[in-house]
């Protein structure tokens, strides 16, 4: 028998909600920070954002608050702790 998640608490919204702003301001200055409109830099500009928000994630969801969380991520390794 397998026992039922824990509830998200107030303090996990707040984490949650901190994490997606901080990300999004990341990915906003990355994009002011294209230089031609070409498919490469598109790319390549996609897949810096890719990396730099899901490390600024893990960072983030490596602290006390979210202490045990297991994160399923494409960019990143999968953790069998998930499962």
């Amino acid at each position: 028998m397998t026992s039922d998640p824990p509830r998200p608490t107030s303090a996990d919204h707040r984490l949650a909600a901190q994490l997606a702003e901080r990300s999004g301001d990341l990915l906003r200055r990355l994009r002011g920070s294209l230089a031609s409109d070409t498919d490469e830099e598109r790319r390549s500009l996609r897949d810096a954002g890719d990396r730099q928000s899901h490390d600024l994630l893990m960072r983030g969801l490596a602290g006390p608050l979210a202490a045990g969380v297991a994160v399923l991520s494409e960019e990143g390794t999968d953790d069998p702790v998930r499962l």
